[in-house]
């Protein structure tokens, strides 16, 4: 069982009111009063939002790359492939290091037979494509993000998983960077747009190598 699916239903609804009322009226009573009341359960959520902020983030950071973004699921067949997780860990990190310079990904445990498997964005390196992710052992998925609202549904999909415990993001090191560059300068985002645009373009078209 999650961590989340072991909250009862009605501290999860405290805490949603207790953030709705800092989000609409910046009111912070509920939800210093929550924190107080719930501290094994506060520290879970507040894990939780950080996560999905990481996950929005980073994707937001990779689109200013202005390359093609891709939404993968890589599996492992566990009949076959006995290694530990820590090892199908790095094979998929290996894999994903020759194909995509620029990724995103979460690791997760299937609700239904608890098989490892892994979610998240790329950007392919120049010259590689979609039969270079096929060549993947097991079975494997691929979309391409054309627009940000299906970006944006993707980043739910990930952030449902953060939410049940998984261990952790993982980004490869230009994804890695990006992300701490958008993060620099992210409170210009909405004060100073056009300088945050052009910062970030600038950015990613002198510090991304898709060679």
């Amino acid at each position: 069982m999650s961590k989340k699916d072991s909250i009862d239903e009605r501290i999860i609804k405290e805490y949603a009111i207790a953030k709705e009322d800092i989000m609409f009226w910046n009111d912070t009573f509920r939800y210093d009063k929550f924190k107080s009341e719930h501290p094994i359960e506060y520290k879970i959520f507040s894990a939780m939002d950080r996560k999905h902020s990481a996950v929005l983030d980073t994707f937001r950071a990779m689109m200013y790359s202005n390359e093609p973004i891709y939404w993968i699921t890589l599996t492992f067949n566990n009949e076959k492939d006995l290694n530990t997780v820590k090892y199908k860990k790095e094979s998929a990190e290996r894999f994903l290091n020759d194909i995509a310079p620029v990724y995103l990904i979460i690791e997760e445990y299937g609700e239904d037979n608890n098989r490892y498997h892994i979610h998240g964005f790329i950007i392919f390196r120049y010259g590689k494509g979609f039969n270079d992710f096929r060549k993947w052992h097991s079975r494997q998925k691929i979309i391409e993000i054309k627009t940000f609202k299906k970006g944006m549904k993707r980043v739910s999909y990930l952030t449902n998983y953060v939410t049940k415990d998984v261990p952790r993001l993982r980004r490869s090191k230009q994804c890695s960077k990006l992300y701490n560059f958008y993060k620099s300068i992210k409170r210009l985002r909405h004060n100073f747009k056009s300088l945050f645009e052009s910062d970030m373009r600038s950015y990613c078209q002198n510090n991304i190598d898709l060679f």
